[in-house]
């Protein structure tokens, strides 16, 4: 089974993604009672699937190709930039969508961007397990 996956690699951030993506179909069903698939695929929200996604390809590159390579070390700093736009600058574009949505009534904009730090966090560990599962038993 590993000869499979060293083949298809590529595969590894897209699994990530869709693991998040369920975990946030799940976790909004039970926050607002409803499947609503637009939300499980919009920006924000519990938990990154950005994150995940990152994560997920990071640790599995850190086990399959060491720690110390080039590669691990490229894919931790994407990861940070990918969190520190979560959690920073995309949550500053929430707030001021949401100053001006109180401004002006006339358009509605997105106010559910970025994300908390328990959220990312959420992401990360999401993104741990999956790449651990997948190195392990692929």
């Amino acid at each position: 089974m590993g000869d499979f996956m060293q083949s298809y690699m590529f595969l590894v951030p897209f699994i990530g993604w869709l693991v998040a993506v369920i975990i946030k179909t799940f976790t909004n069903f039970f926050y607002y009672g409803n499947y609503n698939l637009k939300l499980s695929f919009s920006n924000g929200g519990f938990p990154s699937v950005h994150t995940a996604t990152m994560i997920t390809t990071t640790t599995y590159i850190g086990l399959y190709d060491g720690l110390s390579s080039t590669t691990f070390i490229l894919a931790i700093c994407i990861a940070f930039i990918v969190m520190v736009d979560a959690t920073h600058l995309r949550r500053s574009i929430g707030r001021h969508a949401a100053i001006l949505n109180e401004i002006n009534h006339n358009y509605k904009l997105h106010e559910k961007e970025g994300h908390s730090y328990f959220q990312v966090f959420s992401g990360v560990v999401i993104g741990i397990f999956t790449g651990y599962i997948l190195y392990m038993f692929c």
